[in-house]
Formats: structure tokens, sequence, C-alpha cells
């Protein structure tokens, strides 16, 4: 008969917020290392391709750009972002979501000219994460003079069937931009960047925003998005 094979014990490996890391360059104690999709702090120096840990959650005082904060503002990192007070181009926490990784929400109110955000880090954030809002007017008549938009809300004035507003460049896949269009009698027109693509629509063409309405793009990848619901195009 034969024997049973047994399952290996499960083992302890260490804390829910470490893990174990090998840099294949130095790090130093506050390098802030993006894994994956998460955000993640070195606490103590770890030599090149040697054994070390990194920390995902925790409140951290990071450098920050010029980026204002409310207590409770969701924060990301922009890896090759410059601080207000740092070597440029060196990373830094940023409000600017497009591109960036999440690292957590910010603890205390932080003004343009701070150096530093404390953010409470932390792989999910147990409320519904909020987006950036910004209010914009509508300019321009083509796709090279359209008011640029930003990921998240965008509250979009001044739409009289001819002005329109401009997608972020570059998207990463997930983008999401919300469009309202306030005017009450006029549609306004939403452009892609150039080369990119909305709905089935021909590249490097607008789409329709009806008066008094939202409407959710979505980007699949760099030059294609989609809106939400999909209409007919």
């Amino acid at each position: 008969m034969a024997t049973p094979v047994q399952t290996p014990a499960t083992v302890y490996q260490n804390e829910a917020d470490v893990i174990d890391y090998t840099p294949s360059a130095a790090v130093l104690a506050g390098d802030v290392i993006v894994v994956g999709n998460t955000v993640m702090i070195a606490t103590n120096d770890i030599a090149s391709n040697a054994l070390g840990s990194l920390k995902a959650v925790g409140v951290f005082k990071a450098p920050k750009d010029t980026s204002v904060f409310a207590k409770g503002d969701p924060v990301y990192w922009a890896v090759t972002g410059t601080p207000v007070t740092g070597v440029a181009s060196s990373g830094c926490a940023t409000s600017v979501s497009g591109g960036n990784t999440l690292m957590g929400m910010a603890v205390q109110p932080q003004l343009t000219g701070d150096s530093y955000v404390q953010v409470r880090m932390s792989p999910t954030i147990s409320r519904m994460p909020r987006v950036p809002v910004s209010a914009i007017a509508a300019a321009g008549s083509t796709q090279a003079d359209g008011t640029l938009l930003t990921e998240g809300l965008n509250v979009v004035s001044a739409a009289d069937g001819t002005k329109g507003v401009l997608l972020p460049l570059n998207p990463a896949p997930g983008t999401q931009v919300i469009v309202k269009n306030t005017a009450a009698a006029s549609a306004l027109k939403v452009w892609p960047a150039v080369g990119a693509a909305i709905n089935a629509i021909a590249a490097n063409s607008a789409y329709s925003v009806a008066a008094a309405t939202p409407s959710l793009l979505i980007a699949q990848t760099a030059t294609q998005w989609y809106s939400v619901p999909l209409v007919a195009s």
C-alpha cells in the first residue's frame, strides 16, 4: 500500500505588513519602492542583492510636490516627481493620480509650500476611494486647443456646441475621467489625444457629451477610450 504524502504544515513567515525584498541595487532607509501596484518603504538600508524587507502599512512622512492636501485626501507616489525640497525628478508624493501609484491618505492638511505630507499607508483603504475634482471651462474648437482634462471628476462650463476638452495624454490602462457638461443647452466636444480614439469613433475625432449630462470615460489602453454606458458609434 502506498504511503500517504503528508501535506507540509503552514509556516509563519513575518508580520503581515512586511515583505522580504532583495534589491538589484542598494536601497537606503526611507527609500520608496513600488512593488506591482503597492507602494512600500525600506525602513533599513539594504545592500545590493542582499535580503531585506519593506513595509506597506504605517504612517510615514513623505516628501511632496506642490500639491495641497486636506485630511483624508488620497496621496499618490510619483516615481519621477520633483519634491518641494530635494532633488528634481527623485520621486515624491502628489495629489495627481494619473500615471502614479496610490500610497494611502493624508493624515494632516498640507499646503503648497510644505515639504512633506504625513500619509497613512495601506494596500487597501477602508472607505470608498475619493477622486480628484476639477472645475474647468471648455475652450477652442479642435483637438489642438481644447482644455486638458485630469483623472477624476471634471465639471466643465462654457460648452457651446463648438468648444471642447481634451482627454489626458498617455493614460495608464484603467484611467477614469468623468466629464460633467454644465451647459444647459449646448453639447460639449471631448477630444482624445493625438492618435487615440473614443469608442468606435475614428482616431482624433471628438465624442459629444449632451447638454447638462455627465459621461464616464475609461482608458483601455493609452490610445483607446470607452464611454460608460457605451453608446453606439
